[in-house]
């Protein structure tokens, strides 16, 4: 292992693509369990915003997390060692720095939420997943039809409706090594997104979800809830009258004739629900 000022150097995480105000991040649960299982006993950073940009998460693990589990943090640009420095004599110091850290996260999302909604009003696609069976047009203000799994869609809506059972339908398609949704957007991604989906199957909600989606016979739905840009999660879901639909917005993979009939087999009144995006 390679050798800094007397550090033994085991590993080095990356989150690449996540944002540092979650701690739901797939490098930082990898470092964790490192800890946990006393592999390490040191962390490294370049400065307290590649620790977290949430203020308070951050401040209770430099103040309590770390020192119960007597874990030395450096930060490199912060010259902040806590073997060398007290935490309580430069907790004001510290504290600010991670504050400053959050407020620039909020503006950011402030700024990212005001041209989303911007683009949305410009009539442009604003979506974090693209539905599965569609792409984005070029010029990014329609969905197509992607010819690789827009016929995937199609097939289980046919199923469907020849009786095949939706658990069914999803083991078939895993024999047959037809890529899941999920392994499909870790794909889009080039690897760098969605890595918990990497060696995602097909499974029954998979089924379920596309069956219900008005997507898939043209309509565009949108605003079905709100979410937080800077704690990247849903806060509430909307309600019905604040819901902005497009019908014949794209075309469409199934009839609405077929879409109606899927929905009967599952409900005795007709399924109004959508998949939002």
């Amino acid at each position: 292992m390679e050798k800094i000022s007397g550090i033994n150097v085991v590993k080095t995480y990356k989150d690449n693509g996540f944002s540092g105000t979650n701690f739901n991040r797939d490098g930082w649960e990898e470092l964790m369990n490192d800890l946990y299982s006393k592999k390490i006993n040191c962390i490294v950073v370049k400065d307290f915003s590649r620790l977290g940009r949430n203020f308070l998460e951050t401040g209770n693990l430099l103040e309590k997390v770390f020192p119960f589990m007597n874990v030395r943090f450096i930060s490199v640009n912060d010259n902040y060692d806590s073997e060398n420095t007290a935490f309580s004599r430069s907790m004001l110091e510290i504290s600010f720095k991670n504050l400053m850290n959050e407020l620039f996260v909020r503006d950011i999302a402030r700024k990212i939420k005001t041209n989303l909604d911007t683009r949305k009003a410009m009539g442009y696609i604003a979506v974090g997943s693209v539905p599965y069976g569609y792409d984005v047009s070029a010029d990014g203000k329609s969905l197509v039809l992607n010819p690789e799994t827009a016929p995937v869609v199609r097939k289980i809506f046919e199923w469907r409706l020849l009786g095949k059972a939706k658990c069914e339908i999803a083991r078939l398609f895993n024999e047959l090594a037809i890529i899941s949704p999920g392994r499909y957007r870790f794909l889009k991604s080039d690897g760098k997104k969605f890595k918990r989906q990497e060696h995602s199957k097909w499974i029954y909600q998979n089924i379920t979800d596309i069956l219900r989606n008005r997507v898939y016979i043209g309509d565009l739905v949108r605003n079905r809830a709100t979410y937080s840009i800077f704690r990247e999660k849903r806060i509430h879901k909307n309600d019905v009258s604040e819901w902005i639909i497009t019908e014949n917005a794209h075309i469409a993979i199934v009839t609405k004739e077929m879409f109606e009939k899927a929905q009967a087999l599952e409900n005795p009144e007709p399924n109004n629900d959508v998949v939002s995006f």
